[in-house]
């Protein structure tokens, strides 16, 4: 509603772009007549953490996936044009799986999406497990409202992507046992935080 210019672009605060990012996604989007674009992510590690090196891995996977199902694939848009955006009915209170959603609303509404294979969204990873494990705990936290909105889609991402029960998944073997290692953390965490968010429901009642 604030913006002015003819597009809109989300980015999250641990994602960065590089100087002609912009640029490129604008020759695309004109030239193809796009109302969203799915861009690629690639892993910056600021330290050579294992958990950083298994989240780079799992970012390659989904980054060979060209799936742009709402529910069941991998890929998001980050990048669209204002006035597509202004058509869609956007859940004020949503907090996470937003852009899931969002994606939802665009193929609702039979919106044309691209997929940019060679511009890129910087991402910092997380290093650390104890970090990893708090931003789970506040995604559990959020599960529930999030649901409420959007039920379907919130369970559905809950469990594993299309692009997991591929061969790209089996590339780097040990990998992927910390992959399915940090899968089940992410779960716990996750659980943690539903827990933490009902027993404050619980306790406000009383």
């Amino acid at each position: 509603q604030k913006s002015i210019g003819a597009y809109v672009f989300a980015l999250d605060s641990d994602q960065f772009i590089d100087t002609d990012v912009i640029e490129k996604c604008v020759k695309l989007m004109g030239h193809k007549k796009y109302d969203a674009l799915i861009l690629r992510e690639k892993s910056i590690l600021r330290k050579k953490t294992l958990i950083g090196k298994i989240l780079a891995y799992d970012r390659l996977v989904i980054n060979s996936s060209k799936d742009k199902d709402p529910i069941f694939g991998s890929s998001i848009p980050r990048f669209f044009t204002r006035k597509s955006l202004a058509g869609i009915k956007w859940p004020k209170t949503l907090s996470i799986l937003d852009d899931a959603v969002l994606l939802k609303e665009f193929i609702k509404e039979n919106r044309k999406i691209g997929l940019a294979q060679y511009i890129y969204i910087q991402h910092y990873e997380v290093d650390s497990l104890s970090v990893f494990f708090k931003k789970f705990i506040r995604y559990g936290k959020l599960y529930i409202p999030t649901m409420h909105i959007s039920p379907d889609t919130t369970i559905i991402h809950s469990l594993p992507r299309k692009i997991y029960f591929t061969k790209r998944v089996f590339s780097k073997p040990n990998l992927l046992l910390g992959l399915i290692i940090l899968y089940t953390i992410k779960v716990l965490a996750v659980l943690t935080g539903i827990t933490i968010y009902l027993s404050g429901k619980i306790f406000s009642k009383d």
